[in-house]
């Protein structure tokens, strides 16, 4: 599996707007692509600078893309740029309607969720059901641990 970097990671973002725009659709601006590394569930982010006016976006991906295959990322990066188009915000009806003509005209893959190839980059089936195992159980021991902890008010 090939590694990402953040130049092609611009790229794509590049892409992205261009597909869209060339589709018709008013794409808003978007000002920045930072990279989190606290991201534990999220794979990315769309966020208004300026949400009156839609004016400018940032998108903000986890750290973890950069291990992701080049298509999955790609198409992340397209979902995203999908939430600043006016209406798409969230992934109601106008989200799907325009995922789905992006993906017929340019063979994406965007949805709502992320697929398991990069969820799990992949894995089997079985290994991600054992990963999400070990991590429920790892956040039942914290949650019990929290719990038994003295307090120290005194």
């Amino acid at each position: 599996m090939a590694n990402v970097t953040y130049t092609e990671m611009n790229e794509m973002l590049n892409q992205a707007v261009t597909r869209l725009k060339s589709l018709g659709y008013k794409v808003g601006k978007v000002v920045d692509l930072e990279i989190s590394y606290r991201y534990s569930r999220a794979w990315a982010k769309c966020t208004w600078n300026s949400p009156r006016y839609y004016k400018s976006f940032t998108i903000t991906v986890s750290d973890r893309l950069f291990k992701a295959n080049k298509e999955s990322v790609r198409d992340i990066i397209h979902h995203e740029v999908i939430h600043t188009i006016p209406g798409c915000f969230n992934h109601g009806t106008m989200f799907k309607n325009v995922a789905g003509h992006c993906n017929k005209k340019f063979g994406t893959h965007i949805s709502v969720t992320a697929p398991d190839e990069v969820v799990y980059f992949g894995h089997d089936s079985s290994q991600a059901r054992e990963y999400e195992k070990c991590i429920e159980q790892f956040k039942q021991r914290r949650k019990a641990a929290l719990k038994a902890a003295p307090s120290s008010s005194m």
